[in-house]
């Protein structure tokens, strides 16, 4: 027991060092004017979150993978949300290391002695569970973005409208019962119509299209068998006189479509973002075509 504890006790120092490396080398805004758990974003504190080691559930038998996990940690050391910075190469990895961070448990950062919530930056160890319905339930929506808020619409072509905030823009989602007949190509093409003719409210004053075609794409390795094959247009969008790119997709889902929205300073990193959240979004949706539980 003794020597547990010293272990413990020497295995501190070391968390603290690199939660507050990962900390001070946040690419992120300041927390100032925005609420600091709906995205990750720069806290002031005078330490950091450390991890308690004792809190790290014990890995399963397995290739290990270590993504990049935003973790933000509340005044009483829990974490309230985890979302993944730098993929592992997998998204089964990614999910498994977002969900294992959830379990984690801090010493929370302090500012004037006193405890404040803050968000740091971890590799996170996990492995994958089996390719089975075990743990379906805690499949995220999505692990590149966290969810804001949510809207159910009285118009049935728009369904229930989720918001989610990523790195500086947001990423909307849209589920709705398929139309018979309707493609995801019309549905995009009606969309774009829209845009131009300015029938949405908010929406860019002009658009030029880069990109348009068939987009299809696999969830992740566990489901070989499932194809979700929709339709995207990637266009810059004028916003207020300035330039931004925007991405839109349709992907049916069995009786559902699922519509991305998407606009955000051009870049590759928030293509990357976004490309992220779609194949997240549709890995859990690929459970319940499996007859899983969601």
């Amino acid at each position: 027991m003794m020597i547990s504890c010293l272990r413990k006790l020497a295995v501190l120092p070391l968390l603290a060092l690199a939660t507050r490396a990962a900390a001070q080398e946040q690419p992120v805004p300041p927390c100032e004017g925005r609420d600091p758990a709906a995205a990750p974003c720069r806290a002031h504190y005078d330490t950091a979150p450390v991890l308690d080691p004792a809190s790290q559930p014990p890995l399963a038998a397995g290739e290990a993978r270590k993504p990049l996990i935003w973790i933000y940690v509340d005044e009483t050391g829990a974490v309230r949300h985890a979302q993944v910075h730098q993929p592992a190469g997998g998204v089964d990895w990614d999910v498994a290391a977002r969900d294992r961070a959830r379990q984690f448990h801090f010493q929370p950062a302090t500012l004037a002695g006193r405890p404040v919530g803050a968000w740091v930056l971890l590799p996170v160890a996990a492995v994958p569970p089996p390719a089975s319905c075990a743990g379906t339930d805690a499949v995220p929506r999505s692990a590149g973005a966290v969810l804001v808020d949510s809207m159910v619409s009285g118009r049935p072509e728009i369904g229930t409208v989720y918001r989610y905030a990523a790195s500086g823009f947001d990423i909307h989602l849209f589920v709705y019962r398929h139309a018979e007949g309707e493609t995801p190509q019309a549905e995009v093409e009606k969309t774009l119509a829209a845009l131009r003719q300015g029938a949405v409210q908010g929406g860019p004053d002009s658009i030029a299209v880069v990109r348009e075609g068939p987009e299809r794409l696999r969830p992740s390795r566990r489901f070989r068998e499932v194809e979700f094959a929709g339709h995207s247009a990637l266009f810059r969008a004028r916003l207020g006189g300035s330039w931004m790119e925007s991405y839109i997709a349709v992907f049916p889902a069995g009786a559902e479509d699922l519509k991305v929205r998407a606009t955000y300073p051009g870049g590759g990193g928030a293509r990357r973002e976004v490309a992220e959240f779609v194949q997240q979004l549709l890995s859990s949706r690929a459970w319940r075509m499996r007859g899983c539980p969601r």
